[in-house]
């Protein structure tokens, strides 16, 4: 195992069911899937990265192009959101 990070190009997908899919943007293939749950969270880190918090694994994202900081405030925001409301739907069930 490498000691440094590396980092891969991802797309990511947010669906209002608490789904996020990254895939790769070259290939158009489907790399992975974060079920985003009451219990999850994610949080603004410095210069365009983010990072989001599940019960069973902590993901790390860098954004790039320009404005990245301003980028990874709107995923933080967006996904704090649903976040949010998956919490309120599970409150109602109870």
């Amino acid at each position: 195992k490498s000691p440094w990070l590396h980092y891969n190009k991802r797309l990511l997908k947010l669906f209002l069911s608490g789904k996020l899919e990254y895939s790769d943007p070259i290939e158009n293939k489907l790399k992975g899937t974060i079920n985003l749950t009451k219990d999850s969270n994610s949080t603004q880190l410095s210069d365009g990265y983010f990072e989001i918090y599940t019960p069973n694994r902590k993901f790390q994202f860098q954004m790039i192009g320009n404005n990245k900081t301003e980028s990874s405030k709107v995923w933080v925001n967006s996904i704090n959101k649903l976040i949010k409301k998956l919490k309120s739907r599970s409150k109602t069930k109870e």
